[in-house]
């Protein structure tokens, strides 16, 4: 029971870490947006990421 819990807990966190990480790079993209930068496409890198936030979230609000 305790092994279950426990890799529960560890896939839970990873959710958490990766909708985190995309966060972070959402943000970055927005500032690289607002200064004008482009060296690659970044609107369609930004909707990339956010399909996976969404994904990651979603994952984490299952019971």
């Amino acid at each position: 029971m305790v092994d279950a819990q426990d890799e529960e807990n560890e896939k839970k966190h990873k959710e958490e870490v990766d909708k985190y990480s995309i966060s972070d790079q959402m943000k970055l993209l927005d500032g690289i947006m607002q200064k004008g930068v482009s060296y690659f496409n970044i609107k369609e890198e930004k909707d990339r990421l956010e399909a996976e936030l969404l994904l990651a979230e979603s994952w984490m609000a299952k019971p």
